[in-house]
């Protein structure tokens, strides 16, 4: 197998990793962020949630390896354009690592309410739609910096 058909076949298999993981994760996650109490469902669905962490920190990393297998045959048309296509992947992929984070916050933050110690929940909750609105913000940058790497391509 040449060169050029190792990358290509590494790359797609990437691209459908980073695909399927994303698909996964959201499929685990999302019903549980969009339920009315949303604190108490991930209280009560913290191991869903964290299995979707995970699939969310595969496709980040995931979509920055696209980037530096398709490195070597970028190069040999622009290796400025090559260069950026990583260094956005790179920067979408922190994001997404952001994102992440601020969703294990609030699965943490939810076993708080769970335990029931504290007496008032609306400074919880309010610290809870902070750090998903973090999430979504994160997620959108994500988003951004992905359109100006593929645009590389």
């Amino acid at each position: 197998m040449n060169a050029t058909r190792r990358t290509s076949v590494t790359t797609g298999v990437l691209l459908i990793a980073a695909t399927a993981a994303a698909l996964a994760a959201a499929a685990l996650v999302d019903p549980v962020l969009t339920s009315g109490d949303y604190l108490a469902d991930l209280a009560t669905h913290h191991h869903q949630v964290a299995g979707g962490a995970l699939l969310y920190l595969i496709a980040a990393a995931a979509s920055v390896s696209i980037a530096i297998s398709l490195y070597p045959v970028l190069k040999t048309n622009s290796p400025a354009l090559a260069v950026g296509s990583v260094v956005f992947r790179a920067i979408e992929a922190g994001l997404y690592v952001a994102a992440v984070v601020s969703l294990l916050s609030v699965l943490t933050l939810s076993q708080q309410v769970s335990t029931g110690d504290s007496p008032d929940r609306a400074p919880i909750q309010a610290v809870g739609d902070a750090l998903l609105s973090i999430r979504a913000h994160a997620t959108l940058a994500a988003v951004f910096a992905f359109t100006l790497g593929a645009a590389t391509y």
